[in-house]
């Protein structure tokens, strides 16, 4: 059942490419149940949760990758927007941080004073 897609209009072409896109999305979803189910049945015969298996709805912290298992606290902002103060950044440039910078403002115009 092959297609002859260079016979068909743009506006077919654009029809059968959203019907492929919602029957992909269909598919996905059907086949992640089907997988959860098979899952929750092997745990379930082996006397697991998969909560239990796979620590599910339990939050991951950081911890410090010096094998100490320290876990490691959120870092104190040390950037905040010129105009915006309470818009700040202590870790991967931010787009505003990144466009101030290109629009001629200095990084340490930007950083926040020690106290």
């Amino acid at each position: 059942m092959a297609l002859d897609l260079s016979s068909l209009s743009l506006a077919e072409l654009n029809d059968h490419l959203a019907a492929v896109t919602a029957a992909i999305a269909a598919r996905k979803i059907a086949d992640r149940a089907h997988a959860k189910q098979a899952l929750e049945a092997q745990a379930a015969e082996l006397r697991f949760s998969v909560e239990e298996l796979f620590g599910i709805g339990r939050r991951r912290r950081a911890v410090a990758g010096d094998g100490s298992g320290v876990r490691r606290g959120v870092a104190a902002p040390k950037y905040a927007h010129p105009d915006t103060p309470s818009l700040t950044w202590s870790g991967r440039a931010p787009k505003w941080f990144v466009a101030a910078q290109a629009s001629g403002i200095d990084r340490a115009q930007m950083a926040i004073a020690k106290s």
